[in-house]
């Protein structure tokens, strides 16, 4: 029991150094080499006031939390990751990440992932648009590359949101 009560109050404390180096530097690193997460400390793209730390790995984005208190964001956002390992990443290095094919590649399937989703939340929101939507899911979904795949997804929105505006005129 000893030896769990020790390992708790490790982890607590190397919890509380990432979350300093986050406010320090901007910045971090959490886990092994080649296996590392990167967090960023940055005010909130949509809210704001708010807090917001971002999460990525080499092969692009992960997601974001955001809180009205920057600890509060920084504590959510580095649960569940082990902190033993953290470490300042600098701005060159950030630079260099978020500039590679395979990280830019990533982003481009995050951002097919969100289109999608907003299509068919917006045909949710209509269920008379489902049919009109399908075609271009479909199309999405069988295009040869991520571009021509999120081609699609743009106009199937924008066909939703017409078909929307005109009904409420």
């Amino acid at each position: 029991m000893r030896d769990l009560i020790l390992a708790v109050r490790l982890s607590k404390k190397l919890k509380e150094q990432a979350i300093a180096k986050l406010k320090e530097h901007g910045v971090i690193a959490v886990g092994g080499e080649g296996n590392e997460t990167y967090f960023v400390l940055h005010p909130s793209t949509m809210n704001p006031g708010w807090w917001q730390v971002s999460s990525f790995r080499d092969d692009g984005p992960i997601g974001h939390a955001e809180n009205e208190n920057k600890d509060s964001a920084i504590s959510w956002a580095l649960e569940g990751y082990q902190t033993e390992h953290h470490r300042a990443v600098t701005e060159q290095e950030f630079v260099a990440l978020t500039s590679t094919p395979k990280y830019f590649e990533g982003s481009r399937r995050v951002t097919f992932t969100q289109l999608d989703n907003t299509l068919r939340y917006e045909t949710g929101i209509g269920a008379l648009d489902v049919g009109v939507a399908r075609p271009y899911l479909d199309a999405a979904w069988a295009a040869q590359d991520i571009e021509e795949g999120i081609k699609h997804l743009q106009a199937g929105i924008k066909e939703i949101r017409a078909r929307k505006s005109a009904r409420r005129t």
